[in-house]
């Protein structure tokens, strides 16, 4: 067996930073899933839809909604960075918070969140392993994204060999932006990888997103041609007049069909995201975009299929 695809000792104590486990998830590779969001990821997506994945370390969230006032946090912060206003809501200096969780601790009403919980992989795979019976009536299984799965590689490649131990089907969510080295080691493990690529031109590409695609585009041939036997998805989150154009859906369809790429998966763009920035203490750029319409998707869908791809929408 080549080096590149050889089975590694599995470490359980490995730890990954996760931020959300959705348990039965359906939109994330076939059948019923666990979806599991790791953190960290090195792309800065103007219009992220999940902007607590971005950073690699633990952060404090705030749901202004639900405070009701009690200050507890204010005793408990010790770098003194949550402060009372006169609406009798709580402020929060988000440059002098550490994301110690103190004031998660002691906030009753849940309004104070630990975004980012360190689990091993054996806490991991106890809890995908609970629903095994679900995959398996389903042909279902667990979904590594995030944020980047390949920043957190080495625990990555460990729960997915540990999944497939259990006879669960794997699947790894990635923009392909990483060092080789990296992304190949998640590979072997896997059973299907859904593929992101936001826009294929590279001046586009790199205003829009902060970093080239030179590397997502090339990672993606690589796996192409030493992993030829693994199951291919690719998806385009449709972000309005960025990669949701009918230029960049014809160049991406004419890239991935000539590689012998045969699926592609169409995301229209999802409204919901602005509230998680307020949580976050930011502000969302893009509140008046829309989600496309169902004529434009379907537009969108019949110049993939000119490229004898087979595409779904995937809401």
């Amino acid at each position: 067996m080549p080096a590149h695809k050889k089975k590694l000792t599995i470490d359980y104590g490995a730890k990954g930073l996760i931020f959300d486990i959705d348990r039965f998830a359906v939109h994330d590779g076939p059948g019923i899933r666990m979806a599991i969001f790791l953190k960290g990821c090195e792309w800065t997506c103007s219009w992220c839809h999940n902007p607590e994945s971005q950073k690699r370390e633990q952060e404090i969230a705030y749901h202004e909604k639900k405070c009701i006032s009690c200050l507890t946090c204010l005793d408990l912060c010790t770098e003194k960075a949550i402060s009372y206003s006169p609406d009798k809501k709580i402020v929060i200096d988000w440059k002098r918070c550490n994301a110690c969780g103190q004031c998660v601790k002691g906030c009753y009403s849940e309004a104070l969140k630990l975004i980012g919980t360190w689990m091993t992989v054996e806490e991991l795979l106890r809890i995908a392993l609970r629903d095994k019976i679900f995959y398996d009536c389903s042909a279902g299984g667990v979904t590594l994204t995030g944020g980047e799965v390949a920043l957190q590689a080495e625990f990555s490649a460990h729960f997915l060999w540990a999944c497939k131990e259990q006879g669960i089907h794997t699947a790894i969510e990635t923009s392909g932006f990483s060092k080789w080295s990296r992304l190949k080691s998640l590979i072997p493990p896997t059973d299907l990888i859904l593929y992101d690529l936001k826009a294929m031109d590279p001046k586009v590409h790199l205003k829009e997103i902060g970093m080239s695609n030179r590397s997502s585009l090339n990672n993606l041939k690589r796996i192409k041609e030493f992993f030829p036997e693994k199951e291919i998805q690719m998806r385009v989150p449709c972000i309005p007049e960025i990669s949701d154009t009918e230029g960049n859906i014809h160049e991406t369809s004419q890239f991935i069909s000539a590689l012998g790429i045969k699926k592609l998966a169409l995301l229209p763009y999802n409204e919901t995201a602005s509230a998680k920035y307020q949580w976050m203490g930011r502000a969302y750029p893009f509140p008046d975009w829309k989600t496309q319409s169902p004529a434009h998707m379907e537009r969108l869908k019949s110049i993939a299929i000119s490229y004898g791809l087979e595409v779904e929408i995937v809401h």
